[in-house]
């Protein structure tokens, strides 16, 4: 696991490392009952950060990936 996030109310927000060919993960789950709502896989990533907005009505996942040259950076946002 690579990130956490909780809001104050019913939602997680689960973020797993990938490595290699597997893909990194971010999952939206609903508590108590663990229920998967949404998750999106994501390729080439070197981070991960999630954020909740103040009222938690909106949830942002900042993504930043590598490119083929280690020296090139990229930053996409979802």
């Amino acid at each position: 696991m690579r990130d956490f996030k909780r809001s104050a109310d019913k939602f997680a927000v689960v973020g797993t490392g990938g490595g290699g060919n597997q893909p990194a993960r971010v999952s939206l789950l609903q508590i108590p009952s663990r229920e998967e709502l949404r998750q999106k896989n994501l390729f080439s990533v070197s981070d991960c950060k999630m954020y909740w907005q103040s009222n938690e009505d909106y949830l942002a996942v900042k993504v930043d990936r590598l490119r083929a040259f280690p020296y090139q950076r990229m930053v996409y946002s979802y």
